[in-house]
């Protein structure tokens, strides 16, 4: 169903999801991000269906890092053995530090 805070919610993570998309494919951003969303969050985030041509494309790219992550060596440590890093935890942070007391 959606809502006014569905909508909100959907803004800040497109716009999120923005910044990480390559700068040729910039202008195809809403096109790539509609296409990462299935059916139901489309239809939560009133978002319209994208084409065929991004929702093939989004599909044949994670098909193929399946496929090279699948041939690639297991790490040799682990991704996030030093903590995890973000712009809003440059120290990063542990997760059972994370939330309500």
């Amino acid at each position: 169903m959606h809502t006014p805070e569905a909508e909100r919610i959907e803004r800040v993570t497109r716009d999120l999801l923005r910044g990480r998309i390559p700068g040729p494919l910039r202008g195809a951003a809403d096109a790539l991000i509609g296409a990462l969303y299935d059916e139901p969050l489309r239809t939560a985030y009133a978002v319209p269906r994208p084409p065929l041509w991004a929702r093939a494309g989004v599909h044949l790219a994670l098909r193929a890092r399946a496929v090279v992550l699948r041939c690639s060596r297991p790490r040799r440590e682990p991704l996030f053995a030093d903590g995890i890093k973000a712009k809003s935890y440059p120290q990063g942070y542990d997760l059972e530090s994370v939330g309500t007391r």
